[in-house]
């Protein structure tokens, strides 16, 4: 599976066979974020993150020392009405 937040002019357009998440991580303005910029995320990150939107199953990481949340589709239910609240930000 492609990395989802690959931005470079030479890279995919978002398809419509990505994930609500996976298009909604594109989207996110991860610089904000303690994490910062998707171009400074290390390998390992970028690596757990891409198992967490692959799995089926409800699958959620918490990142770094400020615990910044990432979640797949499957966990949105779990979520509940705090799903939009919690991409990016620390739990």
């Amino acid at each position: 599976m492609p990395w989802p937040f690959d931005t470079t002019p030479d890279a995919p357009a978002a398809s419509t066979t990505m994930s609500e998440m996976e298009r909604r991580m594109r989207a996110f303005p991860w610089e904000t974020t303690a994490v910062g910029a998707v171009a400074s995320w290390p390998h390992s990150l970028k690596s757990a993150v891409r198992t967490v939107l692959d799995l089926r199953l409800p699958a959620y990481l918490a990142w770094g020392d400020n615990y910044v949340q990432f979640f797949n589709d499957a966990y949105l239910p779990i979520l509940g009405d705090k799903r939009d609240a919690a991409l990016g930000n620390d739990a």
